[in-house]
């Protein structure tokens, strides 16, 4: 039972991405001679593209082409099938009515007509037809491109508060303040998360409560990290406080984290972080892996992700 399922899932897969191959076909006619040192002329060179059919008689201006009397017409239908079909003068049924499977991009040399002076032959060139590149929209259904880019992205906080930089890539970014807020955002509406601010220009704006503004700096859209667009909505969820107290975590940070710099580094950053109201306790940077979001995600991208480079 599953192996039929699989077999059929390939088969169908296979006959639409045939179908979806959009060709066109470069054709050159020319006559080899016989004769020494050979000669080849060119007869006529065509772009085929889907529909109608393309004609070609020896005849042209008053002359004759290599060959004698004789009629070509080729034909290309969507499913990439390439038809020739050829004609000697005076003959009820073509000498030549031919397919030829253009999707396999392979180019062919085909011989029309052999005569004591020569052969009459063509080449069948096809080429893919180069899409036409249109803006993207940004929307939910755009996975990457509704995704935060951070790369040494600034936090301030009351428009005067430096809270350091930021670098990684997801669709979800959680910071943990003590004796503040803790503010988890995105550009989603994860877990039915309403409107906590906007978007604009590569600046996340928060107004956390009447008193407190919110800011991250520089922050790109999409794996490419562009900072120009909006204003698009920021969804999220501003927590209470975390229990451990400020002073609990510049403690920590001193013991654990200072302890690797230089005895100079770490007074100027326990002067600079006394002197800051507010303290960062740690920030989450990645894709949402809750249960309602697990499997979708494993889908789309085949395993989660954190701090990726982006920009």
């Amino acid at each position: 039972m599953y192996k039929l399922l699989l077999i059929l899932l390939f088969t169908t897969q296979g006959l639409q991405a045939k179908e979806a191959l959009k060709l066109y076909v470069d054709t050159t006619m020319y006559f080899v001679s016989n004769d020494k040192p050979v000669e080849v002329k060119q007869i006529s060179q065509m772009k085929k593209h889907y529909g109608g059919f393309n004609e070609i008689h020896s005849s042209h201006e008053w002359t004759l082409h290599p060959g004698g009397i004789w009629n070509i017409e080729t034909r290309l239908n969507e499913e990439n099938l390439f038809n020739i079909v050829f004609w000697i003068k005076d003959k009820n049924q073509p000498e030549i009515n031919k397919n030829f499977d253009v999707s396999t991009l392979e180019m062919t040399t085909f011989t029309l007509l052999k005569t004591n002076k020569g052969k009459l032959k063509i080449n069948i060139v096809p080429k893919i037809i180069k899409p036409e590149l249109k803006p993207v929209k940004l929307g939910l259904s755009n996975f990457g491109l509704n995704h935060l880019c951070l790369k040494n992205s600034a936090v301030i906080i009351d428009d005067n508060y430096y809270m350091g930089k930021l670098s990684g890539f997801g669709e979800r970014v959680e910071i943990r303040f003590p004796e503040f807020y803790s503010i988890d955002l995105s550009l989603k509406p994860l877990r039915d998360w309403t409107q906590i601010g906007t978007y604009l220009d590569g600046v996340i704006k928060i107004d956390v409560d009447k008193d407190h503004i919110f800011e991250m700096l520089n922050v790109g859209i999409g794996p490419s990290g562009m900072t120009k667009g909006g204003p698009f909505k920021v969804y999220g969820e501003i927590k209470p406080p975390i229990k451990t107290t400020r002073e609990e975590f510049l403690a920590i940070e001193k013991e654990y984290v200072l302890n690797k710099l230089s005895l100079r580094l770490q007074n100027i950053i326990m002067k600079a972080n006394k002197l800051n109201p507010y303290f960062s306790a740690g920030t989450t940077i990645g894709n949402d892996v809750d249960d309602v979001n697990k499997e979708h995600l494993y889908r789309t991208i085949g395993d989660f992700f954190e701090g990726f480079n982006c920009g």
